[in-house]
């Protein structure tokens, strides 16, 4: 979509961590098109924000309906990136994404805090207590409720808090380093 040659990163961003449009799990959302939904409810209240928007869609993510989506916005700060999740996390403000992934664990554990912004089945909040299905690594569950997820970016956006390091590899064996030296 936009290119991010000229984007001012000295105020952060947002990483917007995408999955896939497809109903595959049918009875994990309310409805059919939950994922659909949530993404342009995702991007409706992230457009109005100042500050780059950064994209990272899964490998079934289809692109054809980011781009489509995205051509309705007609918003400059929302950008496509396809870089490692971690290096993503290093200067992010926030991380969102309306599926929990697997991804929300690196940004977490950077200090990075992490929004689920989604509309489980009755039958899986049950089963999750109305938690995400990996609660350990999100910090805000928010169960479609755009006002809610407004409040929360600008809330998060606001604070001064520093960003802390929260789960630190074991490395027993000394890999990393030897990894690193060779």
């Amino acid at each position: 979509h936009n290119q991010l040659k000229d984007v001012n990163f000295k105020n952060g961003y947002i990483v917007f961590g995408l999955g896939t449009f497809a109903t595959y799990y049918p009875y994990d959302f309310k409805n059919t098109n939950s994922q659909l939904i949530l993404f342009r409810e995702t991007i409706d209240v992230l457009k109005d924000l100042e500050i780059p928007i950064l994209m990272k869609p899964h490998y079934s993510t289809q692109m054809q309906i980011v781009h489509e989506e995205l051509g309705k916005i007609n918003k400059k700060n929302f950008f496509v990136t396809y870089a490692h999740p971690t290096l993503l996390a290093l200067q992010a403000k926030i991380w969102i994404c309306n599926t929990y992934s697997t991804t929300c664990g690196d940004a977490f554990g950077l200090g990075v805090p992490t929004i689920e912004y989604t509309d489980y089945s009755d039958k899986l909040k049950k089963y999750t207590n109305n938690l995400s299905v990996n609660p350990d690594h999100i910090d805000h569950f928010i169960s479609q409720d755009k006002k809610k997820l407004k409040y929360t970016l600008f809330k998060i956006l606001n604070e001064k808090k520093i960003k802390r390091q929260r789960i630190f590899p074991v490395d027993k064996n000394n890999l990393i380093d030897s990894l690193i030296k060779n």
